[in-house]
This record gives structure tokens, sequence and C-alpha cells, in this order.
């Protein structure tokens, strides 16, 4: 895999929309998760991950947007890796 240049705008911005993909996917997969495991360790790692990634999304869509750049409701590379 070719490495990527990050001082080109059109690749940084491409990877903060995947990033933000993977972001808007975690949350919803972190809860239904939550709602199949039984308390225990796994359990109790997904439910603090879950609170520091509260958010995020959110804040990325904000930085996004201050760069006029409005990302998609989903991003299927994202969803599928997630």
């Amino acid at each position: 895999m070719p490495i990527r240049d990050f001082s080109k705008r059109d690749v940084l911005i491409d990877q903060l929309l995947f990033n933000h993909g993977l972001m808007l996917a975690s949350e919803p997969l972190l809860q239904m998760a939550l709602g199949y495991l039984p308390e225990g360790p796994v359990y109790a790692y997904y439910a603090r991950h879950l609170g520091e990634e509260r958010g995020h999304a959110e804040m990325m869509r904000a930085d996004l947007a201050s760069a006029a750049i409005e990302p998609p409701a989903g991003h299927w590379k994202a969803a599928r890796l997630a």
C-alpha cells in the first residue's frame, strides 16, 4: 500500500471523512454490543470506551464544517471496516 501524502488537502480531507465515518459507526455499534453482552470485563471495557467515543463524530463534523466540508450521513468504507 502506498504511503498517503497528507500534505495534500484532498488526501487529508478524504482521511478525515473516513475517520468521521468510523466515529459515526462506533457509538451505535458499542451500544448494540452492550445490549448483548453479560456484565463482565468486556462489558465494562465497552461501556468505558462508549463514554470516550461520545461526541467525537460531532466534533469532527464541526471541524470539517469549518473547512466548508459536509460529511455524508454514512461512509460505506468506514462502516464496512467498523
